[in-house]
C-alpha cells in the first residue's frame, strides 16, 4: 500500500475490501511505517491484517524487509498499489517465489514536476519486468505505466454507490455545522495538499468567483504537506472568511451532498475516486483536461483548460450552479455510474484473484517448480527410517573431513550410508575415512569407499553417481561443510509425497573457517528450467537431495557432458519433468576458504576471476555445444518447443538466435547479460 495518508488509492482498496467474498478472498495491508491514517480496527474487524515496514525511501531496508515478509507469511497474491514504484516489491515478491504478482497504475505523471517525472520515466522503463498481471484504474493510467499495446486490466475505482446519492438531511446538517447559508453557492474540494491538486490554482479561481458570487464557499477536506503553504495563500488574497480548512474527514458523503459543484484543477490523474464519488452524488464537476477523460462519466461533468485562466474558471463554476444540484441523475448517468457499482465490481475482483491464483497453480505444475519454507513448517514423523546415500569425493580434506562426517552422523529420523571416493588425496585423508568408517557413527549404517586416482571433482562425483543405488534417497556432500541435524529429514519431508523422480534444494549459509556466518546466497529470481542451467547453473550442490526414482532415470539416461555434478542431476530432473522443491531454509553451513572449488575462498580477487573465466569460458570448460546436442540426441525424451528450439540454437552456434530466444533467462540480469556477451564473443 505504500503510505496510508487518507487519499484515493486507500479509498478505492478499502471499498472493494468491504465487499469482495472475503471466504474466498481475504487481503493482508503492508504499510509504510510513517502512514498517518491506517484503518487498522475495521482491518482486523474484517479479517485482515496490518504489517508495518520501513518507508520505501530507503530502500534497501524496504526491499529487505519486504522480501522477509513474502518468504515468511508466503502470500500467493501480491498486489501493488504503488504505481510506478511498484518495481520495488514485486522485485522483492519475485526474489521470494510469489506467483502471482500485480502492478496497479492509479495515476499518471506531470512533466513540470521535472525531477519526479524523470525517476518516474525510469521506473517506468521496468514496470513490466516482475508482473505476471497488470491492473489500472482506466485506459490511460495503464498505457501511462505499462505502455501502449500491452494487456492489462482494468479495476474501475468503485465505490458504494448508495452511500453516495444526495442527502437533504445530510446537506442540512453539515451546512449547519459550519454557518453556511442556504442560499451560498458552496465549491468543494477533496484531496491532500500535495503540488498534484493544485491549490494554488483553486483558490485564485475561487477569489476571482467571489467577485461574482460574494456569498461563495470553498470547503477544502483533505490534508497533506502543503496546507500551510495554502493557508497563506489564502489569507494573502484576502478570502480567509469564505474558505473553511476542514482536515481530514468521515462523512465525505455528505459534504458531496452539501455543495454546489465540485472542482478539480489537478496538474495529472488517474481516475480520481473523488470524481466518481461526486458524479454518484449528482454534484456538477469542474475538472482540469489534464485528468483523464475517462473520468467525465456523466452529463454534469465539464473539462477545462488550466491555461484558460482563473476568471474563465469562475465563471464556468458559476454556470455550473444552475439549480439542478437536487435532481436526480437521469437513467443515462445512473447506468454510466454502473460500471463503478463496489458491488459488481467486487465480484468481479474475487473472482479475479481466484483465476490467476489457479492459474500460476498450473503453470507451477507445468514448470516442476514449488518454493517451499521448511523452518516455519512442523516437521512430520517418519516411522520408517529412510536411507539416505551420501556421496562424498575428497581431496585432501583432512582439515575439516572428521567435523563435516559427525554433523552427518547427527542426522535426524534418518538412516545415512557413505559413498565415498578419493579423489588422490596425498594427506590423511583416506586414513581418516577408514577410522571412522571402524568405529560407530551414530546415524549412518554403513560405508562404502573407494581410493581413485585423481579425476578432478566432477569425474570423481560422476563415478559415485553411477555407482550408488540401494536407498530412497541420495544427497551430495562437499568434505569441509557443516550440517545441522534437521537438514536430510527436512529435505525428506518435502519429497516424500512424491512416487515419481523427484528433486530438492535449499539456500546455502556461508560462513568462514570457524563457522562464523559472513552471507547467505538464496538465489534469487531464480528460473527451473533447461535454457537457465545451460546459461548458468546456480543451485549449490550440497543442498541437493533426490529420490530413488530419480537415480534411476539419471543413469537410464547416461552420462552428460557436463561440467559439474551438480549440473547433471538438476538437467536429469528437467529432462524427467521432476518437481523441484526449493527451500528458503538453510541447513547447511558452507566453508569458503582458499581451498575451495566454488568462488569465494580468497574473497573479490577470485569472484571477479571466476566471472571472467565464465564469461570467456577459459579453456571451454562449459561445452555448451556438445551439452545441447547431446540432450537432442536423447531417445525418448520429451522436450516442447521453446526447450527445443533454444537446444537447436545453442548446439548450431546460432549467435544472433540465440540471444534474441526469449528463453535465454537464468533469473540473474547479470548474468545474462555476462552470457550474452560470451555468445557474441564466440565463448558461450
Amino acid at each position: 500500500m505504500g503510505k496510508m495518508l487518507g487519499g484515493g488509492v486507500e479509498s478505492v482498496v478499502m471499498n472493494y475490501y468491504r465487499h469482495v467474498d472475503r471466504s474466498k478472498v481475504q487481503f493482508d495491508f503492508l504499510v509504510d511505517s510513517d502512514s498517518t491514517l491506517v484503518p487498522r480496527k475495521e482491518i482486523e474487524s474484517l479479517g485482515g491484517r496490518v504489517f508495518v515496514i520501513s518507508p520505501y525511501q530507503d530502500i534497501l531496508r524496504y526491499q529487505g524487509e519486504l522480501e522477509a515478509l513474502f518468504r515468511e507469511q508466503c502470500w500467493p497474491i501480491v498486489h501493488s498499489h504503488v504505481n510506478a514504484l511498484s518495481v520495488f516489491p514485486l522485485r522483492a515478491a519475485k526474489r521470494a517465489g510469489v506467483p502471482v504478482r500485480i502492478a496497479h497504475s492509479h495515476s499518471t505523471a506531470n512533466p513540470n514536476e521535472r525531477a519526479k517525472t524523470a525517476i518516474k520515466d525510469v521506473l517506468r522503463t521496468q514496470a513490466n519486468r516482475y508482473p505476471t498481471a497488470r491492473f489500472a484504474c482506466g485506459r490511460y493510467a495503464g498505457e501511462w505505466l505499462f505502455g501502449r499495446g500491452v494487456s492489462f486490466e482494468v479495476m474501475t475505482n468503485a465505490i458504494d454507490l448508495e452511500r453516495f446519492v444526495f442527502s437533504p438531511e445530510g446537506r442540512k446538517t453539515v451546512r449547519a455545522e459550519l454557518g453556511i447559508a442556504e442560499s451560498a453557492l458552496v465549491v468543494l474540494h477533496i484531496g491532500r495538499f500535495v503540488e498534484q491538486k493544485n491549490h494554488q490554482f483553486l483558490v485564485v479561481v475561487f477569489a476571482s468567483l467571489l467577485k461574482r458570487r460574494p456569498d461563495a464557499v470553498l470547503l477544502l477536506a483533505g490534508d497533506g504537506p502543503m496546507r500551510p503553504e495554502i493557508e497563506r495563500k489564502v489569507a494573502e488574497l484576502g478570502i480567509s472568511d469564505h474558505v473553511r480548512f476542514l482536515g481530514q474527514r468521515s462523512d465525505v458523503a455528505a459534504l458531496y451532498s452539501a455543495a454546489d459543484v465540485f472542482c478539480l484543477p489537478s496538474l495529472y490523474e488517474g481516475l480520481p475516486v473523488v470524481g466518481v464519488e461526486a458524479q454518484a452524488s449528482g454534484l456538477p464537476i469542474l475538472m482540469s483536461t489534464d485528468v483523464s477523460d475517462e473520468a467525465v462519466i456523466t452529463s454534469r461533468a465539464r473539462t477545462l483548460r488550466r491555461d484558460a485562466g482563473a476568471p474563465v474558471w469562475a465563471n464556468m463554476l458559476a454556470t455550473l450552479n444552475d439549480g439542478i444540484r437536487t435532481d436526480p441523475l437521469s437513467y443515462e448517468d445512473s447506468r454510466a455510474l454502473d460500471a463503478y457499482d463496489v458491488t459488481k465490481q467486487s465480484a468481479w475482483l474475487t473472482s479475479k484473484y481466484l483465476q490467476l491464483y489457479h492459474e500460476a497453480q498450473e503453470s507451477n505444475e507445468s514448470t516442476k517448480l514449488l518454493f517451499i519454507d521448511t523452518e516455519h513448517c512442523s516437521a512430520d514423523s517418519v516411522c520408517d527410517k529412510p536411507t539416505i546415500g551420501i556421496l562424498m569425493s575428497t581431496y585432501n580434506g583432512e582439515r575439516y573431513l572428521q567435523e563435516q562426517v559427525n554433523s552427518i552422523a547427527v542426522q535426524e529420523g534418518v538412516n545415512v550410508e557413505m559413498f565415498i571416493r578419493d579423489d588422490g588425496s596425498s594427506d590423511t585423508t583416506c586414513n581418516t575415512i577408514e577410522k571412522m568408517a571402524e568405529t560407530s557413527c551414530g546415524s549412518i549404517s554403513s560405508w562404502h569407499f573407494d581410493r581413485g586416482e585423481n579425476l578432478g571433482f566432477l569425474g570423481s562425483f560422476e563415478s559415485l553417481l553411477s555407482k550408488a543405488k540401494g536407498c530412497d534417497y541420495y544427497a551430495f556432500s562437499d568434505q569441509d561443510d557443516f550440517w545441522l541435524p534437521e537438514k536430510l529429514s527436512r529435505a525428506v519431508g518435502a519429497l516424500r509425497t512424491e512416487e515419481g523422480p523427484s528433486l530438492y534444494a535449499s539456500t546455502v549459509t556461508i560462513v568462514d573457517e570457524r563457522l562464523n556466518m559472513v552471507g547467505k546466497n538464496d538465489f534469487p529470481g531464480f528460473v527451473y528450467s533447461i535454457p537457465s542451467e545451460l546459461i548458468r547453473h546456480r543451485l549449490a550442490g550440497h543442498t541437493l537431495v533426490w529420490n530413488a526414482a530419480l537415480q534411476r532415470e539419471m543413469i537410464s539416461i547416461g552420462p552428460l557432458p557436463c561440467w559439474s555434478h551438480d549440473q547433471h542431476v538438476v538437467l536429469a530432473a528437467l529432462l524427467v519433468g521432476a518437481p523441484l522443491y526449493l527451500d528458503h531454509s538453510s541447513y547447511v553451513l558452507h566453508r569458503r576458504v582458499a581451498s575451495s572449488v566454488t568462488p569465494g575462498g580468497e574473497g573479490i580477487a577470485k569472484r571477479v576471476h571466476h566471472e571472467l573465466g565464465m564469461l570467456w569460458n577459459v579453456g571451454r570448460k562449459a561445452d555448451r555445444a556438445a551439452l545441447a546436442q547431446a540432450i537432442l540426441d536423447i531417445p525418448n525424451v520429451a522436450l516442447d518447443d521453446a526447450d527445443r528450439r533454444f537446444l537447436t540454437e545453442c548446439a548450431d552456434g546460432e549467435i544472433f538466435e540465440l540471444i534474441r530466444d526469449p528463453s535465454f533467462d537464468c533469473g540473474l540480469a547479470p548474468g545474462n547479460v555476462e552470457a550474452k556477451l560470451s555468445v557474441l564473443l564466440g565463448r558461450f
